[in-house]
């Protein structure tokens, strides 16, 4: 699988992911039990059902099945014992990008078991709760939408905490509680955005879209 793997890599880095999947799928990586192996395939099948979806070659249930394709691969990798952080992340955002909600948070789970202070992931995470609380809160559910946002705000701490020169997780904290004040008008919420914010100035003024602030 080597020369397949290192060709699909070149490919995926010049942009070229629908001709990366046909390298690695022409190889059998689909059939592979090689963690590695099975990431790239997934990260090249959800980078093609991107860019084929961008130039309108897919559409409708097409995308959703590319996207939950990529999924399926992803799962086969995040099994594999010793899988890195890296595959729940794009497993999750396969998921997420294919409709699939409740699985994508399922996804990140799994991942945060085994790489609970994965920064990347952590990011993935808060991400993931915020749109199942999204979707939570379309349905009407609140206290599900709120224990939802509890979790995103739990993991973007977390990984404030893990990494305590990024300001990213900063930022996401503060459109998250940002988030929360648009729908509780609660101060608490204000002023934790507000003291999020102020974290990341602290931490990389250049970083940091000050209109954005509450």
């Amino acid at each position: 699988l080597g020369p397949a793997i290192k060709s699909a890599q070149e490919l995926l880095a010049t942009g070229k992911p629908v001709e990366a999947v046909q390298i690695l799928e022409d190889a059998g990586v689909a059939t592979t039990t090689q963690a590695d192996a099975l990431l790239l395939l997934g990260q090249a099948q959800l980078k093609a059902t991107e860019l084929l979806m961008a130039n309108g070659e897919l559409k409708g249930l097409e995308i959703n099945d590319g996207f939950l394709g990529a999924a399926w691969t992803l799962e086969k990798a995040a099994q594999i014992v010793g899988s890195p952080a890296e595959t729940f992340e794009h497993w999750s955002e396969a998921l997420l990008n294919g409709g699939d909600n409740s699985n994508a948070v399922r996804a990140i789970e799994e991942g945060l078991a085994i790489h609970p202070k994965d920064p990347r992931l952590l990011l993935q995470g808060g991400r993931i709760y915020i749109s199942e609380a999204t979707r939570l809160g379309n349905l009407g559910k609140e206290e599900k939408r709120n224990r939802s946002w509890g979790k995103a705000e739990a993991v973007f701490k977390l990984a404030m905490i893990v990494d305590k020169k990024s300001t990213l997780a900063c930022i996401r904290l503060g459109e998250l509680m940002r988030l929360k004040f648009a729908a509780t008008q609660s101060n608490a919420d204000k002023k934790a955005a507000r003291d999020a914010w102020g974290t990341a100035i602290k931490r990389n003024l250049e970083e940091v879209d000050l209109s954005a602030m509450v």
